[in-house]
């Protein structure tokens, strides 16, 4: 399998990065005729998302990251979600929205895919959970790159991937426990 070629770029050397995120929107199928649906904004300096769930940062084997609310988010107000640091080739950081507190699933059958808006300098990637998958060989995006302007980033959930080591699941947009 080739390496995509930013991870060959840092490869055996830190890499610093800052990442912020917001307006995270859910994107109704076509036939529905409905706009979308905020997700989350973190406009409240809080981390919940519509389903009641939470923003959580995981950065076990990326010791020296930092995940904080930050003044202002996109649009001159509020707060945007922001990770920065320092990451080795092994390091692996997340910042995940866990649809409810008891990290059940939900159905987003009825949306087609998630628009959120993101600035920055680093690269990151999109992952769905979903409880059928158990070997980590999620569903997510290739890697996408931080502009310095905030940028809106469109995902489709029918062009989303298995990196393809683990068993193939089907992608079951009815029962997804959350997003990466």
């Amino acid at each position: 399998r080739d390496t995509p070629a930013e991870t060959r770029r840092v490869a055996g050397r830190p890499e610093d990065f800052e990442l912020q995120f917001d307006d995270f929107e859910l994107l109704p199928k076509a036939a529905t005729g409905l706009g979308p649906v905020m997700f989350s904004n973190f406009d409240d300096g809080g981390s919940r998302n519509i389903f009641n769930g939470l923003w959580t940062y995981s950065w076990r084997t990326a010791p020296r990251t930092v995940f904080t609310l930050v003044r202002p988010g996109r649009g001159g107000s509020g707060y945007a979600a922001q990770i920065s640091g320092k990451l080795e080739t092994a390091d692996s950081s997340s910042l995940r929205a866990s649809f409810n507190s008891e990290d059940s699933s939900a159905d987003l059958s009825s949306y087609a895919g998630i628009r959120f808006y993101c600035r920055g300098h680093g690269y990151f990637r999109l992952r769905t959970f979903q409880p059928t998958i158990s070997d980590w060989d999620d569903y997510g995006t290739a890697s996408l790159e931080a502009l310095p302007e905030w940028r809106p980033v469109t995902v489709w959930f029918k062009d989303l991937k298995q990196d393809g080591w683990g068993a193939a699941v089907p992608f079951i947009p009815e029962s997804l426990s959350g997003f990466a």
